[in-house]
C-alpha cells in the first residue's frame, strides 16, 4: 500500500489511515468522536461480562483441544490483585491440555494475558486433574 519512493515522512502519515481502514466497521471512530457502531468510545463491558468472557474463552480453548469436553470444568476464585481460574479436566486429557513442554499451557495462559490487558486484572491459571 505504500509506495515506494516516498520519504519517511509521507509513510508516516499513510500508516493510521490504512490501520483505520483495517477496522470493522462497527468499531472505525467517527469525527464526532463515537463509534461507527453507534456507541460511546469510552463505554466499557461490565465487570461481570469480562469475567464470563475469559471463562468461556479458555472453555472454548481447552474444550477444542481434549477427547472428553463434557468433563472440563473452570472454578473461578476472585482475590485482591488476581483471579485464579482452576482448570479442571479428566486425567487422561491433562497431557493434551499442558502440551509438549508446556507449549499449550504457556500459550493459554499468553491469551489470558492478551485478553485482560484492558481489564487491568492479572489470571492465573492452574490446571488440575480429577
Amino acid at each position: 500500500m505504500i509506495a515506494r519512493g516516498l520519504d519517511a515522512k509521507s509513510r508516516l502519515g499513510l500508516v493510521p489511515i490504512a490501520l483505520w481502514w483495517c477496522r470493522p466497521a462497527s468499531r472505525r471512530a467517527t469525527p464526532e468522536g463515537g463509534l461507527a457502531g453507534g456507541e460511546v468510545a469510552g463505554a466499557e463491558v461490565a465487570e461481570a461480562d469480562v469475567e464470563a468472557l475469559m471463562k468461556s474463552l479458555i472453555m472454548a480453548i481447552v474444550q477444542a483441544l481434549v477427547d472428553k469436553p463434557e468433563e472440563v470444568q473452570i472454578k473461578e476464585v476472585i482475590g485482591e490483585h488476581a483471579h485464579v481460574l482452576e482448570l479442571r479436566v479428566a486425567k487422561e486429557d491433562l497431557g493434551k491440555v499442558i502440551g509438549k513442554g508446556g507449549a499449550h499451557a504457556s500459550a493459554i495462559r499468553t491469551l489470558m494475558a492478551a485478553a485482560s490487558g484492558k481489564e487491568k486484572k492479572r489470571y492465573i491459571l492452574e490446571i488440575i486433574e480429577y
